[in-house]
């Protein structure tokens, strides 16, 4: 991990049920030092519109604050919501070996 990153675990279900917790930590990751929040995607089974709406909020507060928001390793579940929503067109994903 570089030393202007942020790096958090998305959770399994990015849903509208969702626990709190894993709402406060995104949200939290804006207020940090970091320039780049890193999600790692891998662990997400299941994915809804308002998870997509989520990300999407994240990165336009993200990028607000001057800050750049890269999904890492999107397991197939939540490339595929990003596809269908078209928000793959506005969310940054890479894939890290």
């Amino acid at each position: 991990m570089a030393a202007n990153e942020l790096v958090i675990d998305l959770p399994q279900r990015l849903t509208v049920d969702m626990s709190e917790q894993a709402r406060k930590l995104m949200a939290k990751s804006l207020h940090c030092e970091e320039v780049e929040i890193k999600c790692r995607g891998s662990g997400v089974q299941v994915v809804d519109a308002t998870g997509i709406q989520l990300l999407l909020s994240l990165h336009s507060s993200a990028a607000r604050e001057g800050k750049r928001v890269v999904i890492i390793n999107p397991s197939p579940q939540l490339s595929e919501a990003t596809i269908y929503s078209g928000a793959d067109k506005v969310l940054t994903t890479e894939e890290v070996v």
